[in-house]
């Protein structure tokens, strides 16, 4: 699985560690980042072509990132830990 992360805080880089321990995922592509270096599982990602599931850890994902998703047709899962916001 190759997985495209926005990654905006602290919660977004734990969780793209916390997703490197799965071995199921092959490759974690940064959101347009300048600061992620390039290993053989990790870099930045500026296209979304290749990526199975995209992530956020943002209450108010990037508009341009959800609708390259949304053509591409692939999923985004957003995170948050507000209790008003009810799943579904």
């Amino acid at each position: 699985m190759r997985v495209l992360v926005d990654a905006t805080g602290e919660v977004g880089q734990r969780a793209a560690n916390i997703l490197l321990a799965e071995e199921r995922v092959e490759f974690i592509g940064v959101w347009k980042s300048t600061a992620t270096k390039r290993t053989s599982r990790t870099g930045a990602a500026s296209d979304v072509t290749g990526f199975d599931i995209a992530v956020s850890d943002s209450l108010e994902p990037r508009p341009d990132l959800v609708a390259r998703c949304a053509v591409a047709g692939i999923p985004v899962v957003l995170w948050s830990d507000d209790a008003g916001i009810a799943p579904g």
